[in-house]
């Protein structure tokens, strides 16, 4: 092979490999920016245009009049939605909060897109870079339009900007380099940034903490063995949970001027634990039917049974369009969506993937696998700790 086509093939699988070009450079912001709009485009035209069901109204009233929602009081989304009502002008104010969701989305969408492309450089050994941006935008915009992706993008809720806070603090993850004593102090920051407005957000983000703790603790190690990694960034991490805490006064202070919306009027120290532990729902969680009710033998079974149909429709109602029945079991709490035969025969099929991936890396990587398997059980045990509330799937 001559020399020439040795150095151009050389350099594009150097391209592939993250030393690309400058041209290359600008052509990766415009990727995600491009898939993005996608998404927003068709949550702009899908956007609900007014009044809502659910929790939209309560939420952009509490925005709009500095108020208190329901718990644990999202005080970073409460303060971020009034911005976005001071800036824009006109037109309801539900309908600016829910268009404010729909950025948060198509911006999360946007950068899941860079996650999956880079995913896929590593893995494609290819020289043509096109393929990766093809699958990486199908993967996004696959993610885009999950079924509680597209719902709560095209609504007021408060699962947009938790989605965004998480993609985000899995691209500083994905990006730390601890050979680079720079980047490693950046992509930590940009870490705990992520984790400390998270916290201040939404219950959901305490599945950050562990992969945090993780990310620390490597960095750490690697500090100890190799001299020419500098200090860890310990103080500016430290400012930032604490700004990231700090949101949480917002909940007394707005208490104490007692606004029109002000649930559970957080202005005592007991009230205001209550509020952001979500004392209120407590009562009414995990295997409990009803209150002041315990489960028997034979409804506990029925649970059982109705609990994962319901989850297993719940996975395929992300990817196929399902109408949806609903079935209440007397004596409880709780509504269970009833499923076709052929819909719990496509989750298990899913379920069965699931396996089967589990399966190939316990036979290429078991320490993997048995961490892999320990966070998500951890993680789980922790979101039924600090979020176990009537309408989750226990």
């Amino acid at each position: 092979m001559p020399a020439e086509r040795q150095y151009g093939r050389r350099r594009r699988e150097e391209g592939i490999a993250g030393d690309a070009p400058e041209s290359s450079g600008r052509r990766s912001w415009l990727f995600p920016m491009v898939i993005g709009a996608i998404a927003f485009f068709i949550y702009l035209m899908t956007m609900t245009p007014g009044m809502q069901m659910g929790d939209g109204t309560e939420l952009a009233t509490a925005a709009h009049v500095l108020g208190i929602p329901h718990p644990t009081g999202y005080p970073f989304y409460m303060l971020l939605a009034k911005l976005w009502l001071v800036i824009t002008i006109g037109g309801d104010p539900i309908v600016r909060t829910t268009l404010l969701n729909a950025i948060l989305m198509a911006a999360a969408v946007g950068v899941t897109a860079l996650i999956l492309a880079d995913i896929l450089r590593a893995l494609w050994r290819d020289p043509f870079a096109k393929a990766v941006y093809i699958w990486a935008g199908a993967g996004a915009l696959t993610v885009a339009f999950l079924r509680f992706h597209w719902s709560n993008a095209v609504v007021t809720e408060v699962y947009a900007l938790q989605f965004l806070l998480m993609v985000l603090f899995t691209r500083y993850a994905q990006k730390i380099d601890f050979t680079d004593a720079a980047k490693l102090r950046r992509r930590l920051i940009g870490v705990t940034v992520c984790l400390a407005l998270g916290l201040a957000h939404h219950r959901l983000s305490v599945t950050m903490v562990l992969p945090w703790l993780a990310l620390w603790f490597i960095a750490w190690r690697k500090g100890r063995s190799d001299v020419a990694l500098p200090r860890l960034p310990w103080v500016p991490a430290l400012v930032a949970l604490l700004i990231g805490a700090s949101f949480y006064a917002y909940l007394p202070l707005r208490a104490m001027s007692d606004p029109p919306v002000n649930w559970g009027n957080p202005d005592s120290i007991s009230r205001f634990y209550n509020h952001v532990r979500g004392t209120e729902y407590l009562d009414r969680g995990l295997l409990k039917p009803a209150l002041g009710k315990e489960f028997s033998a034979s409804t506990l079974a029925l649970f059982s049974r109705l609990q994962t149909s319901h989850l297993l429709t719940d996975l395929v109602g992300q990817f196929l369009p399902i109408a949806e029945r609903f079935e209440a079991v007397p004596g409880t709490q709780k509504i269970f969506v009833k499923s076709g035969g052929l819909i719990i025969l496509i989750s298990w099929l899913l379920v069965a993937l699931a396996a089967l991936g589990a399966f190939r890396l316990w036979q290429s990587r078991q320490r993997a696998f048995i961490a892999v398997l320990a966070a998500v059980a951890l993680q789980n045990v922790i979101i039924l700790y600090v979020y176990n509330i009537a309408d989750i799937r226990d």
